[in-house]
Parts: structure tokens; C-alpha cells; sequence
């Protein structure tokens, strides 16, 4: 992981992780005063962000990050931390071979975007699913139930992180999982 505290307004960074590739300057998405507005919505202090490429290197990588805003003692705010978590540590966690169990996890994030499995442009079985799955899960905490497709039907389960407003989610092929019995 890699760990950095910014200070926007003044053009201040420090990472905390030695990097091959460091930038000059703080990057657009955080340089940016709308961009910042954008991440804090709802009065928050941080947001977890879905996957994207590490600004922070001028050869990134995949991550998955926590940023965070901290304040003066007068609630000015004051500057950021990002903590980045490379995106392959979230494949090595939720990663199945649903050829072979039927299962799959996927992540989404707090307005509903998919994180987890990043790119499904070849997956046409997740691709199916998405849509009445997302309808499903919106906003509720905890939802399991069935979903019917055209030759099969896909079980699912689902949680909400309070923490990170991230939902996973745990499909099954019914045809999988009646194997067994």
C-alpha cells in the first residue's frame, strides 16, 4: 500500500512509501477544488473510491483507495490523506472460478457502480445479472433472494459496509449449488 498526506492549496505532498516513479506536483483529480467538493459529498470525512490509476506515479498502477480530510482546530480543512491499496489485492480477496463452483463476489460502490470484478466486458454472465441484481440490492442493508435469467437462475447474497457504503455481494448458479444435493 502506499500512504500519502496532501495539502492541495498549497501544492504539498508526502508519500510514504519509497516509489520509482514519483510525481512533481500534486495530481488533477486532487488539485482540483471541484473535483475535492466532489469526493466529500454528504459531509463526509472520507470516501473510499473505486478502482482508478495511482496519480501519484508516473507509471501507475491499478489501486483502490481510503482518502480522508483532516482539519485545524477551527474545522478549516486542512489537507487529505490517501492510503492506496493496489486493485490486484482486491482480485487476490475476491477472486473465484465461477466455471468451476458457479459463484461469483462482486463489489459495489455507494451509488451503485460496480467495483469488483473491474472490467466484465467479456463476461457475459455477470454482464447479464448486473442490471436486475443492482435493482435488487439499491438500498438495503442486507438483501438475499433470486434472480431468474433465460436457462438458469442465479441466488445471491448481500451486505453493506457502514464503514465504506461498499455493498458485496455473492451470486451462486442454482444449477451449481443443487449439484451438490
Amino acid at each position: 500500500f502506499k500512504i500519502v498526506i496532501f495539502i492541495p492549496e498549497k501544492n504539498i505532498f508526502f508519500s510514504y512509501i519509497r516509489d520509482e516513479n514519483p510525481v512533481n506536483t500534486i495530481p488533477f483529480p486532487y488539485s482540483s477544488p471541484t473535483s475535492l467538493q466532489q469526493f466529500f459529498t454528504k459531509n463526509r470525512l472520507f470516501v473510499a473510491t473505486p478502482a482508478h490509476p495511482d496519480y501519484w506515479s508516473t507509471a501507475p498502477e491499478i489501486v483502490l483507495s481510503v482518502v480522508r480530510k483532516f482539519s485545524t482546530p477551527y474545522f478549516t480543512d486542512f489537507g487529505m490523506l490517501e492510503i492506496e491499496v493496489p486493485y490486484k489485492t482486491l482480485e487476490r480477496i475476491c477472486s473465484l472460478d465461477a466455471n468451476q463452483t458457479g459463484k461469483n463476489v462482486l463489489v459495489f460502490d455507494e451509488n451503485g457502480a460496480l467495483i469488483f470484478p473491474h472490467n466484465v466486458s467479456h463476461d457475459t454472465k455477470i454482464k447479464d445479472m448486473l442490471a436486475p441484481l443492482s435493482d435488487r440490492i439499491q438500498d438495503q442493508e442486507m438483501v438475499s433472494g433470486e434472480i431468474k435469467l433465460p436457462g438458469h437462475s442465479i441466488l445471491f447474497n448481500s451486505y453493506r459496509s457502514t464503514y465504506t457504503g461498499w455493498k458485496v455481494v455473492i451470486t451462486d448458479d442454482e444449477t451449481f449449488f443443487l449439484q451438490s444435493l
